[in-house]
């Protein structure tokens, strides 16, 4: 059976928001991993840059994995990220599966209307965490590795966070405006500026370009 290309939303990189591939090899383990924690909930990505949504939406439909997601929802702000998600999702017919245009640094809407969360943030490495706090503020056992150049032997991990039983939501989502915060969250001296990254629509329905994207920037 032909199989689609799973293993990369066709579009150029930027690495400036931290946007690194993950490893081939590694995306089938990490979509396994997703699949089998998710089980029949309904799960939201806080960005997805690596398509593991897609991958664990088609092997899951596709009955190449018994256990997966009722519902998969995905929340970026790349917009040719969720475009890509959105057009698989139609190709395949993939219904469970769904695309939104999101800032982080936005509310999150609807949080209560999933099960569970997964993000692969930016490191963090210049702002104490501070990056990987805010992702984790919207909402695993094995190190998967990423095409990168200048540190080919990076290595990540995959951390698991369940609530207490009992505990209640502390409030509804809201605005992250500190900028301290928000100082190095992109690595060293280096601030979110852009609110989206917008799509550029082109004709050529699926295919990518150079020209692909503007930047949106916050106010």
């Amino acid at each position: 059976m032909p199989y689609p290309t799973l293993c990369r939303i066709d579009h150029v990189l930027i690495r400036i928001f931290d946007q690194i591939y993950m490893k081939a090899g590694d995306m089938v383990l990490q979509s396994e991993l997703v699949a089998r924690w998710a089980d029949g909930k309904k799960l939201a990505f806080i960005g997805d840059g690596d398509a593991i949504s897609v991958c664990v939406a088609y092997l899951h439909s596709r009955e190449i994995l018994g256990y997966g997601p009722s519902e998969i929802a995905v929340f970026d702000f790349d917009e040719r990220i969720c475009g890509a998600v959105t057009r698989f999702a139609d190709r395949e017919r993939l219904t469970q599966l769904r695309a939104e245009l999101y800032k982080c640094l936005d509310a999150f809407p609807g949080p209560l209307d999933f099960d569970c969360f997964y993000t692969n943030p930016p490191w963090g490495a210049s702002n104490e965490g501070e990056s990987v706090k805010v992702f984790v503020q919207r909402m695993m056992p094995q190190l998967h590795r990423y095409h990168l150049d200048d540190a080919p032997n990076l290595h990540s991990c995959n951390l698991v966070i369940r609530a207490l039983p009992g505990n209640q939501a502390p409030g509804p989502s809201a605005a992250i405006s500190d900028s301290a915060r928000l100082a190095h969250f992109y690595g060293r001296d280096n601030p979110p500026k852009v609110r989206y990254i917008r799509e550029r629509k082109r004709l050529d329905y699926g295919r990518a370009h150079d020209d692909e994207y503007s930047l949106e920037l916050l106010e």
